[in-house]
C-alpha cells in the first residue's frame, strides 16, 4: 500500500513491521473474525486501483472490483477506503482523456468494474445460502434486517463483561489512549488463563502526530504520499468514529493497516531528518510489542503482568466478570 501511493521501501517495510508485531492485530488475526479479512481485501483493492492509475489496464480495475466484492462479503465498511481511491483515480483519468466517447467509456468501465462486478461477486458468495432453499426475496429482506441491525446494535445483554470494558470502546480512543481486548480461557480447577491483547501504544498513539506531519509536508513541500495515506486512514476510520452505536474493539483491525501505513511513512521521513529520534522510537515500539506479545499467548512474567495491569481495566482481569 505504501509503495502503491509513492512511498519508499523503508517506509513500506516499517509499516509492514508495525502491523506484523502488533499484539492486538495478532490476537484478532488468530480468531478468524470478519474484521481480519478487512485488513486485507480493501487494502489490496486500493493497491489494484493505484496500479491501474499508474498503468491503465482493464484487468487491474477488474481485480480491484473482485477484491472489493470479497471485502463487502466480509463486512460492508470495506467500501469506504476503496470508494475514496476509486473517486480519485476516476477523476484523474477523466482529466487525462479527451471529452466525449473516451471519457464516457472510462466512466462505463469504472461502473462495470467497481459496481456490477463487486455486486456479482458479493451475490456469488451467497451461493451456499441459496443452495439451502432461500430465495431472492428472502435475501433482500435479510439485507434490510442486517442494515437495521448495523445501525442500532447495542450488544449482547448478559453475555459480556459488565459495561463491556475493552470490548466496546468509543473509536475516538483508538489512537488517543491505549486500547485492549481480554479473553478468559476457563480451566478447572483454577481461575483460568487471561489472553490480554493490548494495541502497541507506541505505534497507535503516534497516528495523529504522523497525520499532522503528513498535512504539514503536503502544504509546505507538496508531498502527496503522506496526505494520500492520511486520507485513506480517514476513509476507513470515519465510519466508526461517527457511528452513534457502540463499536467493538475488533473493528479497529480494519483500520490498523491504513494507520500503520501512515506511521511507517512518518518514521521514514523522521529517519531522513533525525536518525537518532527514529531509532529511539523504533526501539520503543519493538520493546513495547515484545513486552505485550506474551500475554496474547497466555504467558506471563513479572514485567508483562505489570504492563497489562497498568493498561487494562481491572474488571477485565477479574475471572468472576467473565461468563463461562
Amino acid at each position: 500500500l505504501v509503495l502503491a501511493v509513492g512511498g519508499t521501501v523503508p517506509a513500506a517495510l516499517a509499516a509492514a513491521a508495525l502491523v506484523a508485531i502488533d499484539p492486538l492485530h495478532l490476537d484478532f488475526s488468530r480468531q478468524g473474525i470478519n474484521d481480519v479479512y478487512l485488513a486485507f481485501f480493501p487494502v489490496a483493492a486500493v493497491v489494484a486501483l493505484a496500479a491501474y492509475r499508474a498503468q491503465p489496464r482493464p484487468w487491474r480495475l477488474g481485480a480491484a472490483g473482485i477484491l472489493l466484492g470479497l471485502g463487502l462479503a466480509s463486512k460492508w465498511n470495506a467500501a469506504f477506503p476503496v470508494a475514496l481511491a476509486a473517486a480519485v483515480v476516476l477523476r484523474e483519468r477523466i482529466r487525462a482523456l479527451e471529452p466525449g466517447a473516451a471519457r464516457r467509456g472510462e466512466v462505463a468501465l469504472f461502473a462495470a468494474a467497481l459496481g456490477l462486478l463487486p455486486a456479482a461477486v458479493y451475490l456469488l458468495t451467497w451461493w451456499p445460502w441459496f443452495g439451502r432453499g432461500h430465495d431472492l426475496g428472502e435475501w433482500l429482506r435479510f439485507h434490510r434486517a442486517m442494515a437495521a441491525e448495523t445501525l442500532r446494535h447495542q450488544g449482547y445483554t448478559g453475555t459480556k463483561l459488565p459495561g463491556f470494558p475493552g470490548e466496546i470502546v468509543r473509536p475516538w480512543r483508538w489512537f488517543v489512549t491505549p486500547i485492549w481486548y481480554v479473553d478468559l480461557v476457563p480451566s478447572d480447577p483454577g481461575p483460568g488463563t487471561f489472553l490480554a491483547a493490548v494495541a502497541n501504544p507506541v505505534a497507535w498513539l503516534s497516528v495523529w502526530p504522523a497525520f499532522a506531519l503528513a498535512i504539514w509536508r503536503w502544504r509546505a513541500r507538496g508531498d502527496r504520499t503522506g496526505v494520500a495515506l492520511a486520507a485513506l486512514l480517514l476513509a476507513s476510520y470515519a465510519p466508526f468514529a461517527t457511528a452513534s452505536r457502540p463499536i467493538w474493539t475488533n473493528s479497529a483491525v480494519a483500520v490498523a493497516p491504513f494507520a500503520m501505513a501512515l506511521v511507517g511513512w512518518a518514521l521514514a521521513r523522521v529517519w531522513e531528518l533525525r536518525r537518532a529520534v527514529a531509532v529511539t522510537w523504533s526501539a520503543a515500539a519493538l520493546g513495547a510489542a515484545a513486552l505485550l506479545w506474551l500475554p496474547v499467548a497466555g504467558f506471563s512474567t513479572a514485567p508483562t503482568d505489570a504492563a497489562v495491569r497498568a493498561l487494562v481495566d481491572p474488571v477485565a482481569l477479574d475471572p468472576a466478570s467473565h461468563p463461562r
